[in-house]
């Protein structure tokens, strides 16, 4: 099953084309060769909220349109500091 299914192929493969979406992210539905839907797969949907939910965020936007533009510089941040949260695995310095 390719990324672009028709209808009727998900009808008769449904099963195969959302492992289909969950490996590539997405799969195409089409009817009569035009892309009419898409199957999503949750990791690929919830990036999609969490993108949206930034653009929503002027105060996001601004900072990265800043940033694009060259104004400002990413600040780093120390374990000590507050509001420090550490990537998962992270095992400090040294």
């Amino acid at each position: 099953m390719s990324s672009t299914v028709s209808i009727s192929e998900l009808q008769d493969q449904a099963p195969q084309g959302v492992k289909r979406a969950e490996q590539n992210g997405s799969v195409a539905v089409c009817r009569h060769g035009r892309t009419v839907a898409f199957v999503v797969s949750r990791e690929r949907m919830e990036a999609i909220l969490e993108t949206l939910e930034i653009m929503a965020d002027e105060s996001a936007m601004r900072s990265i349109r800043d940033y694009e533009s060259g104004r400002i510089k990413p600040k780093a941040f120390e374990p000590d500091e507050p509001g420090f949260m550490p990537p998962a695995g992270w095992r400090g310095r040294g």
